[in-house]
């Protein structure tokens, strides 16, 4: 546990994080809210013992800078001037003790150790959970790298167009690293400059990974060791390697174009007609000709909504959006250029199609009771 003490008395500083450090608590130590909002923008901590009254700014301050920045952080607030106005300030806020100075080191202690470590992994400047985080990343498409520290290690996990291509853990590459990282169970992570991962480990969607490491996890199946047993040191190319799954060049030496993430066609130029309203609405009726369909969305290989008119399951087309950049892998992976006939399921029961339409790809919100095979089948015009 990492707790940061801020006080301006040098004997009460030093005193606490003697205590502190004998109860076997990490400590750091500030003597203004300066210097304690310094040390928070650069590092994380589990809690923060502040004092009231300080020169260069008052401990509320902080307190207040706290909420609004880390608001997931515990804070101890020790003061000789605790009123009622003090504690009818606070009173609301769960995470936020007062006692009177002085306190002593034995009590401030246990007090922490009843708070304990915070659990979950936390980017600094924004308080998200990796898990979330992992899904934004996805559903914007992006290219990312993200360093991840835990209290057993330090690890990269790289986004390439908003999936997970590659992790980095200790001794350990690929989808086990990564669900070795979620299994560690607490950290921080934050967003370095993005440089191309130097292999490629994982083609399975964010999507999965985030529900197969849940699995896993509660299951007991996996634990958060970075390094691989018989390593004494962490290194590269260690036994917890993956087999780098290498994919093709999008121009494939049979000649064939391979659906890319990155064609022009996903650009502003490919894609142009289908801002054009009327385009739009004609390429979205078409769909409704058919029973059961629900809902209609155009979406790129990237999973990038151009248009839609899904009504209620506007979801869906996120969803879809996963599924198609997993098709798109897949295919160029086999070399191929048209990638079809993805028929799934919600976990609520509703149904999707995916029709291919070339660099697009038409998302279909399906009735529960119709089979969504024979509406994808009735589109393409082929007999049951």
């Amino acid at each position: 546990m990492r707790v940061l003490v801020v006080d301006d008395e040098p004997n009460i500083r030093f005193a606490l994080e003697r205590a502190l450090r004998a109860g076997g608590i990490d400590v750091a130590l500030a003597s203004t809210v300066r210097q304690a909002i310094d040390l928070l923008r650069a590092q994380s901590f589990d809690a923060v013992v502040c004092d009231v009254k300080m020169p260069g700014g008052d401990g509320t301050a902080l307190v207040e800078w706290l909420g609004s920045h880390h608001p997931s952080v515990p804070i101890i607030i020790q003061s000789a001037y605790v009123n009622a106005d003090l504690e009818a300030s606070y009173h609301h806020a769960p995470s936020i003790e007062i006692v009177p100075k002085p306190v002593s080191g034995d009590d401030l202690v246990e007090r922490l150790r009843r708070i304990g470590p915070r659990r979950g992994f936390f980017g600094r400047g924004i308080e998200v959970e990796l898990f979330d985080y992992v899904q934004m990343i996805a559903v914007s498409g992006r290219d990312r790298r993200l360093v991840v520290e835990t209290p057993l290690a330090t690890g990269e996990i790289w986004f390439e167009h908003g999936d997970i291509t590659h992790v980095d853990y200790g001794s350990f590459r690929g989808e086990l690293a990564f669900f070795k990282i979620v299994a560690a169970g607490r950290g921080s992570f934050r967003e370095v400059l993005f440089r191309p991962p130097p292999r490629r480990t994982i083609t399975r969607s964010s999507t999965h990974l985030l529900m197969e490491a849940a699995r896993l996890i509660d299951e007991g199946a996996v634990d958060a060791t970075p390094i691989a047993d018989g390593e004494d040191d962490v290194s590269p190319g260690g036994a917890g390697e993956a087999e780098p799954f290498e994919l093709p060049s999008d121009d494939d030496e049979d000649g064939t174009t391979a659906v890319a993430t990155t064609t022009p066609a996903d650009s502003t130029t490919g894609h142009a007609v289908i801002e054009d309203p009327e385009v739009r609405a004609l390429l979205l009726e078409q769909f409704w000709a058919f029973d059961g369909v629900e809902g209609v969305a155009l979406v790129s290989g990237t999973g990038k909504v151009l248009a839609d008119d899904m009504k209620e399951h506007r979801d869906l087309a996120t969803l879809a959006g996963f599924y198609m950049r997993a098709a798109a892998r897949l295919a160029r992976a086999l070399g191929v250029g048209v990638y079809d006939g993805i028929v799934a399921r919600a976990a609520d029961g509703r149904q999707i199609a995916v029709v291919s339409m070339g660099n697009t790809s038409a998302v279909l919100a399906i009735s529960d009771d119709t089979d969504a095979y024979d509406v994808h089948d009735a589109v393409l015009g082929v007999d049951g």
